[in-house]
């Protein structure tokens, strides 16, 4: 893996899934696509600081507490002709607050807003298949409804 990673400038982010008390989950649409709010470490910021810190910054979210640690997902791309090996990190986090999402427009963020967990087959229809994985991984975790 670390000779993989040498040939990319390597970009740690991290990000998350949060639910609330109505039990639905927060949901960011940027650049026409559907995502969670995640983000760039900034300094020697933690991964879980740093999903924190990026949820209240894209969505003005407070009061999140981590539930648990999902995945990492790895992407590349190319900025200013160099090729980026990103690796997120994700994370369950809850909130008990009542807060209406704001977006962060400065960061293409149109819109932040409250899914039902009910209606994740219509986000995941509409994202990023890294994305994704968190969706179906965070799914695999929760109780069958009865």
């Amino acid at each position: 893996m670390e000779l993989f990673k040498r040939q990319f400038v390597f970009i740690e982010a991290a990000g998350g899934l949060v639910t609330n008390h109505k039990h639905e989950f927060l949901a960011i649409e940027r650049l026409g696509v559907y995502d969670l709010p995640k983000g760039k470490a900034e300094g020697n910021e933690t991964p879980d600081i740093t999903a924190q810190r990026e949820i209240e910054e894209e969505c003005g979210i407070k009061k999140l507490n981590i539930i648990s640690k999902l995945t990492s997902t790895y992407h590349t791309y190319e900025m200013d002709g160099k090729m980026v090996l990103k690796q997120t990190h994700w994370f369950h986090l809850h909130t008990d607050a009542d807060q209406t999402p704001q977006p962060q427009t400065t960061e293409n963020i149109t819109s932040a807003r409250w899914m039902a967990i009910e209606d994740m087959d219509v986000f995941t229809a509409n994202t990023y298949s890294s994305v994704k994985e968190v969706i179906q991984l965070y799914q695999s975790t929760q109780p069958l409804k009865q």
